[in-house]
Parts: structure tokens; C-alpha cells; sequence
């Protein structure tokens, strides 16, 4: 069996690089296994929105098993040399590989709008989300006012996936009880990812 086309693309998951305690039974990788489980239950009907992109690998992990369109936004700002060194590509170049990817295999399930999520989130007038996708500027100012302006659009049900739970200092874990309130979050023991459904 070939290995799955996100795997060709830069970024977080590698398979080659991956703890054997961060695998599933299954070979996938436990974060990318939870993505591809959320984004498979999502009704149709619904939408998948990413908030940051870069190279697209983990919305190329939903588009994977998901049913629904997937709309990501990333406004791929001018990074500094200490980001392009962290990533390995500068914002210019992920995007140009997420570009080049949706081309060739997003079958019309996947877009890319180079914009700021905030400013997406409050223009939004598609489809009710169904699962929001939370991976841009982890700091807690911007995580809340991408959370505030996506909120509305979210159905009962839905489910807002967070990466990097863990990491900045707690920031995102304070933007989500400040402004998910009501929701019921449920850390799933991976690596990178926390869940909140709606109550």
C-alpha cells in the first residue's frame, strides 16, 4: 500500500520521524488519526474551515476521509528568519506548495483564500461549519478573536480541534475558556491536539 499523499508535503506527522508511542495500531500517526476521525463525521451539508494552512498537510490528512468541502485560510505574512528556519520554507514557498498540491489532488474539496482568518471568519457567509480546525498565530489575543469570529458560524455539534494544546505557555487553553464557554473540552491524550464540542 502507498503511503497517503499528505506525507508528501512539509510539516508536522512525518511517518519517518514519528515516535513508535505516537502511532496508532493501525500505523497512522495518533494526531493525524484524530483529524481524519473528526473530519469523516462531519455531516455533509457542513464545512471544514482551517485556520492556517502553510503547506496544506493537515488539511490534505481531512480531505483524506472527509465528506465535506474544506476551506483554509492562512495570510502567509513575511516571516522572519528565525520562523523560515523553524518551518524550513518561507511563506512564500509553503504556499506555493499548497497551491500546487490543491491543483493536483484536492478534487475540488479543497481551498486555499490567502486571507486573515479573523477577517474570513467575520465575512463567512458559506456553508454552517461543522469542524473548525484552529492551527494559526497561537497567541492567546489571536487564537480568541479567530474563535470569536467563527463562532457564530459553528452548528450545534461541531467540533473546534486546537494544535500546539500544549505549547505557548497556555495561551490557546486561556483564548478557548475565555470564549468557549459553555463547551465541554475533552483532551484526548494526544500529542498536539484538544477538542471541544459544544455542550
Amino acid at each position: 500500500m502507498s503511503a497517503p499523499f499528505w506525507t508528501t508535503l512539509p510539516g508536522w506527522c512525518a511517518p519517518e520521524t514519528t515516535a513508535p508511542d505516537q502511532l496508532c495500531p493501525d500505523g497512522r500517526h495518533r494526531d493525524a488519526a484524530l483529524l481524519q476521525d473528526l473530519a469523516r463525521n462531519v455531516p455533509a451539508g457542513y464545512a471544514i474551515i482551517e485556520v492556517g494552512s502553510w503547506a496544506g498537510r493537515s488539511a490534505f490528512v481531512m480531505h483524506e476521509t472527509a465528506h465535506v468541502p474544506i476551506y483554509c485560510f492562512d495570510p502567509y505574512p513575511t516571516g522572519s528568519q528565525a520562523e523560515v528556519a523553524a518551518h524550513g520554507l518561507s511563506p512564500a514557498e509553503a504556499r506555493a506548495i499548497f497551491e500546487q498540491a490543491i491543483v493536483a489532488r484536492g478534487e475540488g474539496r479543497i481551498s486555499l483564500t490567502v486571507q486573515d482568518s479573523a477577517e474570513a471568519g467575520r465575512a463567512w457567509q458559506g456553508s454552517p461549519v461543522g469542524m473548525l480546525h484552529v492551527d494559526g498565530d497561537h497567541t492567546y489575543a489571536k487564537v480568541r478573536e479567530e474563535l470569536e469570529a467563527w463562532l457564530p458560524h459553528l452548528t450545534d455539534g461541531a467540533v473546534v480541534v486546537f494544535d500546539d494544546w500544549l505549547s505557548y505557555d497556555g495561551e490557546i487553553q486561556r483564548a478557548c475558556a475565555d470564549v468557549l464557554i459553555g463547551w465541554r473540552p475533552v483532551l484526548r491524550g494526544y500529542s498536539r491536539f484538544a477538542v471541544a464540542w459544544t455542550c
